[in-house]
């Protein structure tokens, strides 16, 4: 924490108010540390300690995948059964160790197919274990247990393969065994390690065994008799999918987006080598308590820096050997707490040393508004103040003393906001300083102190309740004063509303000074790259393959975040300044269809097209030119018409249209079924698509009005020769709906968020896993 540019009048040196500041840190952290706060900085720290230890795995554990060379190989999933009986047959004879599969085996297929397999696994010499699993409907909240057939049950050992993500959306623990059908059943991971591990609780992954060297061999090359079976001599064998297009992927720390199959893999390399030992955060707090203590006692800046940073280095350096035993120890909450308790006693000792009685408030010693005036990086950081609206009302009943400690708590929890300040005026006014970050940054450490907040504020033997709200400039450049008084006028808004905080903001997107420079400023942002382009997969109803995507237009505003596309398009299409925003969505499009086309080679881009834009010819040579620099064939760009009302019955608009799909390129009409999208539509405009509005897609498997409405549209459609589109798609249930409809397309949340560039191409593009054998 930096010291405000400040002077306060010397303190006496008090060892018991010193120590109570401690108690109520400590109590503070272990209450931030037991809900999870430090979680994201200790996964971090634990990754980067796993690849400064990166080792290789025991090579015992070996994955054979079915990849997308084997998918190319032997044909489309799922595959006969008959294939995973004929690779157990040859692991027998490779006199390999056991078996698992990390695969679906819950439905049925051909009997035969499924009587060979049965009959490989109750003949096989060796182990084998199949996947058992359950899922969580997020709607209905209803868990389902997915078990293998009843007669592949008989015929092989079931294990569990369910594992939960972090908050962070990454594997870090896998379970010992988790409950299915009223029945305990070892994790694969445990079951794989082949050695005594407890009945229940969980494990930490051990991610320093490098992930890319486990040995792998595609499923195509073990059956066509392309690899050495001796190489598979007892050894522990996974078979599991580890293509991108058959999902099971998860986030594996320090390696991002994996198969399914190797999080199990490096499971069972974990247990191998012992079983993993959790301590928590309890032993890295007790020792940061006691470092805490000592830094209370002493008087020196010299000392508290001889106490401080080698407690800090020994927190930092412990995992590392505590890990390679396999103990892990969550030490962020004890750093925090050194650093705060620490950062708190130099401050104060800085505030001591440099004590200038004009900057600081008499009663309580902190540096006053005065000095945030005059503090030299004011005028370039953000201003938060903290308003204590029940402050008058609290301190009329205190002594200056009691006053004083009251500040002291408050001052206390402020500087754990990692802020510079506070700085405090009279009746519960304080501010701080805050480096300029992003306002999403910021919206997470203002939330922050108003939990800090949440508890009482003990003044002696009286807890204290407060009422707080928070205001914040982030106007840089102006008068400190200024921007103190409109951070103040956030603060007293903000309570007006009810609201914890808000930010003094006279731009906000309503305002007629923003709507004005808006238009020159999405100019701006054109050629900045704060406009961009998202694309939403298009998936292949009947294969469930991506064929597609929709490109969408999306401006993160360096200022204000996000701009909604429905504010900064219409405001666009009103001031007949549409058509740079289109040709910036197109070029960045086409340029994506082509890198898409490398891996999925009908990939068709679908653009949405202002009927504004059809007014003239220019919009056909316009995309004419793009297609020819390029190089896409024009059947890879479909235009979306937006706003068909306005078409009317403009012979101009409707020639520019025929024009365009003169040109070879798909037509589409967006939001079938609403506003004007009607038959008389589909007889005048020359379309090859429809899209079915997502407010009849969403209600498909609850309202039958919409199902019918919905068949005939995708009968009528296909009768005239075009494809038909589900928007909106939501729900597993209306996916199989659609399905048994026949419809061609869909896409929606449940297959899909709209994605960035490089993320729509890591779906058909995965970097696949090499084996180092």
């Amino acid at each position: 924490m930096i010291s405000p540019a400040s002077t306060t009048a010397p303190k006496r040196f008090d060892r018991k108010r010193r120590l109570r500041a401690v108690a109520v840190i400590v109590a503070i952290m272990a209450v931030l540390g037991g809900i999870g706060f430090a979680e994201p900085l200790e996964q971090g720290a634990r990754m980067l300690r796993n690849i400064a230890a990166r080792k290789a795995p025991s090579g015992d554990v070996v994955v054979i995948a079915i990849d997308d060379k084997s998918l190319a190989e032997l044909g489309r999933w799922p595959w006969p059964r008959t294939h995973h009986a004929t690779l157990l047959k040859m692991l027998e004879n490779a006199e390999a160790g056991p078996v698992f599969f990390d695969i679906d085996m819950s439905s049925p297929s051909d009997p035969a197919e499924d009587r060979a397999f049965e009959r490989g696994m109750a003949q096989a010499k060796l182990p084998v274990t199949i996947a058992g699993r359950f899922v969580i409907d997020p709607i209905r909240n209803v868990r389902l247990d997915v078990l293998p057939l009843p007669q592949f049950q008989r015929a092989a050992k079931v294990a569990n393969i369910n594992f939960w993500q972090s908050s962070g959306g990454s594997v870090w623990k896998l379970p010992y065994s988790m409950e299915m059908a009223g029945r305990r059943f070892q994790s694969f991971s445990a079951a794989a390690a082949n050695r005594s591990t407890p009945a229940r609780g969980e494990f930490m992954i051990d991610y320093s065994t490098d992930l890319t060297k486990v040995p792998t061999y595609s499923m195509s090359d073990v059956l066509g008799g392309h690899i050495a079976l001796d190489s598979l001599r007892g050894k522990t064998i996974l078979v599991g999918t580890a293509s991108i297009t058959l999902g099971d992927m998860s986030v594996a720390p320090g390696f991002g987006l994996v198969p399914g199959v190797y999080i199990h893999a490096l499971g069972a390399e974990t247990l191998r080598r012992g079983i993993p030992l959790n301590l928590g955060m309890l032993p890295a707090l007790a020792a940061a308590v006691i470092a805490a203590a000592g830094m209370a006692l002493v008087r020196r800046r010299r000392s508290l820096l001889l106490i401080m940073v080698p407690s800090i280095l020994v927190l930092i350096g412990i995992p590392f050997l505590a890990e390679a035993h396999q103990i892990h120890l969550e030490v962020m909450p004890a750093i925090f707490l050194t650093l705060i308790v620490g950062g708190r006693f130099i401050w104060q000792d800085m505030r001591r040393s440099y004590a200038q009685g004009a900057l600081v408030n008499p009663v309580s010693g902190l540096p006053n508004l005065e000095a945030l005036r005059i503090e030299p990086v004011a005028r370039e950081s953000q201003i938060i103040v903290l308003r204590v609206l029940n402050f008058a009302d609290i301190t009329s009943s205190l002594a200056p003393e009691q006053e004083k400690l009251l500040v002291e708590g408050i001052a206390a929890r402020m500087a754990m906001a990692g802020a510079m300040g506070p700085y405090q005026s009279d009746d519960g006014l304080f501010a701080m300083l805050h480096p300029d970050v992003d306002l999403s940054v910021l919206a997470e450490r203002l939330d922050s102190i108003q939990t800090l907040f949440r508890s009482p504020v003990s003044v002696g033997e009286t807890q204290i309740d407060l009422t707080l709200t928070l205001g914040v400039d982030r106007e840089r450049g102006r008068p400190v004063a200024n921007r103190l008084s409109a951070a103040l006028a956030a603060a007293e808004q903000a309570a007006s509303e009810g609201i914890d905080w808000k930010c003094h903001d006279p731009s906000q997107l309503e305002d007629s000074a923003w709507r004005l420079s808006m238009l020159s400023q999405l100019n701006a942002a054109i050629d900045a790259g704060d406009l961009w382009v998202a694309y939403q997969p298009k998936y292949d109803v009947a294969t469930r393959m991506i064929v597609g995507a929709e490109a969408l237009a999306r401006w993160t505003h360096p200022d204000k975040g996000p701009i909604r596309p429905d504010i900064f398009i219409g405001a666009a299409e009103q001031s007949n300044r549409i058509e740079k925003l289109t040709l910036h969505v197109l070029e960045d499009a086409v340029t994506t269809t082509i890198a898409m086309r490398a891996h999925v080679p009908d990939f068709v881009m679908a653009v949405n097209l202002s009927a504004k834009l059809l007014e003239s010819t220019r919009i056909v040579e316009q995309v004419r030119d793009i297609l020819a620099r390029h190089g896409l064939p024009a059947s890879g760009l479909i235009l979306e018409l937006t706003e068909t009302a306005a078409l009317g019955s403009d012979s101009q608009s409707l020639s520019t249209l025929h024009a365009l799909r003169g040109l070879g390129l798909g037509v589409a009409i967006d939001d079938y079924g609403t506003g004007m999208s009607t038959l008389d539509y589909l007889k005048r405009v020359p379309a090859t698509e429809i899209k079915i509005d997502r407010s009849f897609v969403q209600s498909l498997d609850g309202q039958e009005n919409d199902r019918l409405l919905v068949s005939s549209t995708i009968q009528l459609a296909h009768l005239l020769g075009l494809k038909v589109v589900a928007e909106g798609v939501e729900r597993r249930e209306a996916l199989d709906i659609l399905q048994r409809m026949g419809c061609d397309l869909a896409q929606g949340y449940l297959l899909s968020h709209p994605v960035a560039k490089q993320i729509l191409l890591a779906k058909v593009d995965p970097t696949p896993l090499r084996s180092a054998a």
